[in-house]
């Protein structure tokens, strides 16, 4: 079998999936672990023979995080006090599969006391489970922030079913002080949108570490 580490990032037009972060990689089958090697010309394949009626495979690594924002940021995106998470940077799946085709569910564990933008995870919980879906699109979906330090600013209206709100986070609380008069062009904002697209207008959250 062949573990493939994600290389064509969506969005990002060019293979820049994070390879050298990948470290301290372990693989299991059944608990006992396997021998692997690296392909000699594809950096991002990992090589490895599982024995006869093995029934799981286990990998263990680490994402090292990088410093800078990398090929498509200006910052980092994960720190102390606030992390986006990629994950098809944490991601391996079996080389010449379809990533539309394999399903998965992912798993968050966040601080105690920490908390998370992601929908489908409840703020009041350490671990979380995700929404099953395929690894193409898991992949490009990120999760977070999970972040100690967070703000949410009513930025219009309410309206029927929805109501338009602006969240975000710092390293520090310091940061998330914002003057009334940013504020409140934000809310212009919403306003002007909802006149021009009135009905047709959806929710919208503005999250950002």
């Amino acid at each position: 079998m062949t573990l493939f580490y994600p290389k064509w990032i969506p969005g990002e037009h060019m293979a820049s999936g994070p390879i050298a972060n990948l470290a301290g990689l372990h693989l299991f089958a059944d608990g006992s672990e396997l021998d692997w090697r690296r392909d000699l010309v594809e950096v991002n394949a990992f090589h490895l023979a599982i024995p006869a009626g093995a029934k799981t495979l286990t990998a263990k690594y680490d994402y090292l995080v990088p410093t800078s924002g990398g090929s498509f940021g200006s910052t980092a995106s994960t720190n102390a006090k606030c992390a986006v998470i990629n994950w098809y940077a944490v991601g391996l799946y079996p080389m010449g599969e379809n990533p539309d085709a394999i399903s998965v569910t992912a798993t968050l564990k966040a601080p105690a006391d920490g908390s998370t933008e992601v929908p489908w995870i409840s703020r009041h919980r350490r671990r979380h489970d995700s929404l099953r879906c395929d690894f193409a699109r898991h992949a490009e979906r990120p999760s977070g922030p999970a972040r100690e330090h967070f703000r949410t600013i009513i930025s219009g209206p309410r309206a029927p079913r929805w109501v338009s709100t602006s969240s975000t986070s710092s390293p520090q609380r310091m940061a998330l002080q914002f003057p009334q008069s940013r504020i409140d062009a934000y809310k212009r904002v919403v306003v002007e949108e909802r006149s021009v697209f009135a009905a047709s207008a959806t929710t919208g959250n503005i999250t950002g570490c």
